[in-house]
């Protein structure tokens, strides 16, 4: 399995995705950086390291669609 996705330019493209996420709630502006670092640290590779960035964009959006204000990560 490729070690690409350890690639900084990879991960600045998740990270403007989380932001984009963000942007859409504004709640959690600017935290785009820190959550995609905390989900690299805590990932052991591509795929688990996709997973949750799939699931933290997805609930963001979901947040931001029915106007919840916040929750903590």
């Amino acid at each position: 399995m490729s070690d690409s996705w350890k690639k900084e330019t990879f991960r600045k493209s998740v990270e403007n995705k989380i932001n984009e996420a963000i942007n859409q709630s504004n709640k959690y502006l600017k935290y785009g950086s820190k959550i995609e670092q905390a989900i690299f640290e805590k990932s052991n590779s591509k795929q688990e390291y996709l997973g949750y960035i799939t699931r933290i964009v997805l609930d963001i959006r979901h947040m931001a669609g029915k106007g919840i204000k916040s929750k903590t990560y």
